[in-house]
């Protein structure tokens, strides 16, 4: 403990004694007159984090530890609550006190009673003001306190505050000053000192008029001085004329308005007799056409000679031939390495590597991409990289229990040639040696079936004669699955410097590990991709890109990242038992850490994101091909050896991927592991699967997050019963055709997602691309036949009919048709779902969770973002949100709730939206709507989760769910520091 830490524990030490010996007399009570009335017992407590006492006033007596009191029957007490010192606050008092102040409370004892005095650390609290305006009521239910002019309370730091506004006989609630507009509970949340007006408007001669402005842009109203950009009250006579209009230019698009204004119209005229609301909708700030990324040194270190690697996604047309960088308007020489094309031929994803001279300490540069030529020079060779200006090597060195050490050698892989050029030009070259052969030359392990691959991902920086070496160790052959311990040294150099050592590295069969170093210092700094060019390109879903993650909530979230553990198999962020219920970071298009590094490019979220994508490399989830003879591709002409596991015809088309030794597996498909496989903390499965490794790829180039996604996509695809064919249990006729109808809603959504993604981060020239491209075109084409949809994929015909005529019948098992609400199954009678917590369980036999639902809806609108034809798919699972959204008699929030009804008493689809209304709770709709007001769940908040599914639902023809959704969720600041599920409508013309 430092100096000034101990001498705060003596002071609240020494303060806590005093107070406890009380003034004017002990601790314990004066004893009070003699009476023959009732006794009651007074219990006051000192509570909170602060310290504090409480003076009796009749008794002259002190409390400030807890204290009980035996008191004649009506005594008539006050009681003043005394904070210790100035580093102390009181807060509120608890139930049973009326106050004739804030720190005064009366009572006359009719029974025993109870009574908290509430005191904080002055450091956690901060002065909450309310200014009432006009003649109304502003309670506080967790102050137990009600202000009727202006009063100032302290409150702790980020706790919620619900503060209720109440009319008077006389007047009308009509706004707050914040966020809150015109609900008459505003949920508050005080992080600095805060004041807030509550304004009531006279019944008699005036009105109240509240002007929304939702997304970017601005409204006027009569002659006001300042335009509207949030929400403002303003006060007319009853009877005015007032004009209303929207401001637009080339950054602020109308949309249109809502409430005492409607249509499309710019401007709007009205008449004033009463209170109004009038909301107006824009887009969201649009994003930006300017291709620039942001360097930035945050540690005040100058650094020289700094090598910087980034990819890059591209809008189509933008660059023709060939991305360079420039800084300053100059440019500079970079090397890209384009993966992907448009099909206009322009660069859709490339990987760029530069060296940036000098990087001043606190300094800022912002560089372009520009369609440019390729540089001048070559490529290193490789006996250039064998030379002795690098003096490379990286070795592994594995120590079993039976005294045997391998050692391999990145050198020497090299000079047999065993490896291959990921990227190359005349600033970096990028390889990997490896050996996939059915000869795996390098193989090691603790018997002959050698089940570890040691590999190496090296990238040579030419002008500075340095390198990067990622060391990579799989467990993953099919035909050698065991696994294996052993003690790890990782060496560096021809003079074989040490960097890692481990002992007992629990290696897990379908795992891998990785760790990465360099032969030269890797400087800090923040690296921003500009989050508004690259939602543009459709790589990246459209976010809101007016979120701003603060440095206080970076460097809170990096104090939690110092308390995890992250060596080999250590989980760091990640819930290893994905199985595991409840809310967390991981679930949604990307984790949590990936989206905060995606808006900053900080250099801590940078850390968090590129680790956590490492250590997924501990789950038992991958695979790699080590069986001669089959063929990778739905053609049968790509040889497998090396590749993931494939359910192509001529692969292992009944594979599958948790129970590879299955019986019903046809034997060839089998994999049968070497000895019993053990059950580690990392259990993969396809219900809570994540994107483990997608948007790093995108962003850097490296390979091993591509790889990753490769074996994560292998993994849902073969994750579920190939033998199955004609029901929902299965994939397809043949098991080849990789559909995705099985398992949980939840788990479609995910594999549907995962795919996706690996599709559209994969090299043209990959036969994996055109691979998980069919496999995707499949599982589309069956899900519009499973639901009776337009096929818009005629070419998958056989598909489409199976699925609708077929395995329809094993989905809807009681109903026999779709839903018409567009409900993805009927859902199960579980006393989880079907509980009269939440509804009438004499009306309902079957619901499902709306929330994997809405996944789906996000999933497929993903898929038509990248390019797929969902579209009507999309219409389809999201029937049911819209139709609840946009109902103006229903109570909208029950799209936020936790099941909903799908399968009446008959056994019969609901076949409205407001007959499933009629089943819920009055209670439950009332929980569900304080936790739509109050809420704060970013990661899982059903409320959240809607938000992103109806952006992907958006339908110019019907704007009203997506407006509900502006007023009631997007404006809510809790996304700020955490944009995961803040995704906007694309709207195009």
């Amino acid at each position: 403990m430092n100096f000034n830490a101990l001498m705060k524990t003596i002071t609240l030490f020494v303060t806590t004694m005093l107070l406890a010996c009380g003034s004017g007399g002990s601790n314990k009570a004066a004893n009070p007159p003699v009476s023959n009335a009732q006794e009651y017992q007074l219990s006051l407590s000192i509570d909170g984090g602060g310290l504090g006492r409480v003076y009796i006033e009749e008794l002259n007596q002190y409390c400030s530890v807890d204290c009980t009191l035996s008191l004649p029957e009506k005594s008539s007490l006050s009681l003043v609550a005394e904070p210790a010192n100035a580093d102390f606050q009181f807060l509120y008092w608890s139930e049973n006190c009326a106050y004739l102040d804030r720190k005064k409370c009366t009572l006359e004892l009719n029974r025993n009673t109870n009574i908290s005095a509430f005191f904080e650390d002055s450091a956690n609290t901060h002065r909450l003001t309310i200014h009432v305006i006009g003649d109304g009521t502003v309670s506080i239910p967790t102050l137990k306190t009600e202000c009727t002019s202006e009063c100032t309370y302290y409150v702790t730091s980020e706790q919620v505050y619900n503060l209720v506004a109440k009319n008077s006989s006389n007047s009308t609630f009509y706004g707050w000053s914040n966020d809150c507009r015109d609900a008459e509970q505003c949920p508050l949340t005080v992080r600095a000192d805060t004041t807030i007006e509550a304004k009531f408007s006279s019944q008699q001669q005036s009105a109240g008029v509240t002007v929304n402005v939702y997304g970017a842009g601005s409204v006027t109203i009569n002659n006001q001085p300042e335009p509207c950009v949030n929400s403002c009250i303003y006060e007319f006579d009853i009877g005015s004329n007032i004009s209303i209009t929207a401001q637009q230019d080339e950054n602020k698009v109308f949309l249109n308005w809502s409430g005492a204004c409607e249509g499309e119209e710019g401007s709007c005229t009205l008449v004033v007799s009463d209170d109004l609301t009038v909301n107006a909708f824009y887009q969201q700030p649009p994003a930006s056409s300017d291709n620039t990324f942001t360097i930035k040194e945050p540690l005040g270190k100058t650094s020289f000679n700094i090598p910087i690697q980034i990819a890059r996604p591209f809008v189509e047309g933008e660059i023709a031939t060939y991305p360079v960088v420039k800084i300053a308007g100059k440019s500079i020489i970079s090397q890209a390495s384009i993966k992907q094309r448009h099909q206009d031929g322009s660069v859709k994803h490339a990987i760029i590597n530069f060296v940036l001279d000098q990087l001043p300490a606190n300094g800022e540069l912002v560089a372009s991409i520009e369609n440019g030529v390729p540089p001048s020079g070559d490529a290193l060779t490789k006996e250039e990289m064998l030379s002795d200006k690098f003096s490379f090597d990286a070795i592994q060195e594995y120590s079993f229990a039976s005294g045997q050490v391998n050692t391999i050698s990145a050198r020497t892989m090299l000079k047999n040639n065993d490896y291959s050029t990921w990227l190359e030009g005349p600033v970096a070259t990028t390889i990997v040696l490896a050996d996939h052969s059915q000869n795996r030359v390098y193989d090691v392990g603790s018997d002959s079936y050698r089940s570890v691959r040691p590999m190496f991902h090296v990238t040579f920086w030419k002008a500075l004669n340095k390198y990067t070496v990622r060391y990579v160790s799989e467990n993953t052959n099919t035909i050698a699955l065991q696994d294996q311990s052993y003690d790890l040294q990782l060496l560096i150099g021809q003079n074989a410097q040490s960097v890692y050592q481990k002992s007992q590295v629990p290696h897990q069969a379908r795992s891998i590990w990785t760790k990465k170093y360099s032969t030269f210092e890797n400087p800090v700094y923040n690296l921003n991709h500009n989050v508004r060019y690259l939602v543009q390109t459709k790589s990246v879903p459209y976010f809101d890109i007016s979120r701003e993650i603060s440095d206080t909530a970076i460097q809170a979230y990096w104090n939690v990242w110092q308390g995890k553990n992250k060596d080999l198999y250590d989980s760091g962020l990640w819930q290893s038992a994905m199985a595991v219920g409840g809310g967390r970071p991981d679930i949604g298009l990307y984790p949590s850490w990936a989206v905060k590094w995606l808006f900053t490019g900080d250099w801590r979220l940078t850390e968090i994101a590129l680790t956590q994508a490492d250590l997924a490399s501990a789950w038992p989830m991958h695979l790699r091909e080590g069986k001669a003879g089959l063929k990778f591709d739905l053609n049968q002409s790509i040889d497998a050896q090396g590749k993931i596991v494939s359910i192509a015809p001529g692969a292992r088309p009944t594979h599958w991927t948790e129970r590879p030794d299955w019986h019903e597996v046809n034997d060839a498909d089998k994999i049968i592991p070497i000895t019993e496989l053990s059950r580690s903390n990392w259990r993969p499965d396809t219900a809570h699967h994540p994107d483990i490794s997608s948007l790093q790829f995108l962003l850097t180039g490296d390979k091993f997050y591509l790889d990753q996604m490769l074996f994560s996509a292998a993994y849902v695809t073969g994750n579920n019963n190939a033998k199955g064919f004609n029901s929902r249990l299965g994939r397809g006729q043949t098991g080849s055709e990789g559909l995705l109808y099985s398992g949980e809603v939840r788990g479609q959504a995910w594999a549907i997602r995962t795919r996706v993604h690996t599709y559209d981060i994969l090299p043209d020239d990959w036969p994996e691309k055109s691979y998980f491209n069919t496999l995707n075109e499949n599982a589309f084409a069956a899900f519009q036949g499973l639901f009776d949809l337009q096929n818009t994929y005629p070419n998958k015909s056989a598909i489409y009919e199976h699925a609708r005529n077929i395995v329809a019948d094993s989905v809807f098992v009681n109903s026999g048709q779709p839903s018409p609400l567009g409900f993805w199954n009927e859902g199960v009678s579980s006393p989880a779902y079907v509980s009269d917590d939440y509804v009438d369980t004499e009306l309902v036999n079957q619901a499902i969770a709306p929330w994997m639902q809405n996944f789906v809806t996000i999933s497929l609108g993903r898929a038509q973002e990248l390019g797929y034809d969902t579209h009507n798919l999309v219409q389809y699972s999201s029937r049911y949100l819209n139709q609840v959204l946009q109902n103006p008699v229903l109570p909208n929030h029950m799209f936020s709730a936790y099941i909903t009804p799908t399968l009446n008493q008959d056994n019969q689809w609901f076949n409205s939206v407001s007959a499933i209304a009629n089943t819920y709770q009055d209670g439950y709709l009332e929980l569900i709507n304080n936790r739509l007001i109050m809420g704060r769940d970013t990661e899982h908040g059903y409320y959240s989760i809607g938000m992103a599914a109806a952006a992907y639902a958006y339908d110019r023809e019907t704007p009203v769910p997506w407006q509900y959704i502006m007023q009631n969720v997007l404006h809510k600041t809790i996304y700020d520091n955490n944009p995961k599920w803040a995704i906007l409508p694309r709207i195009e013309d």
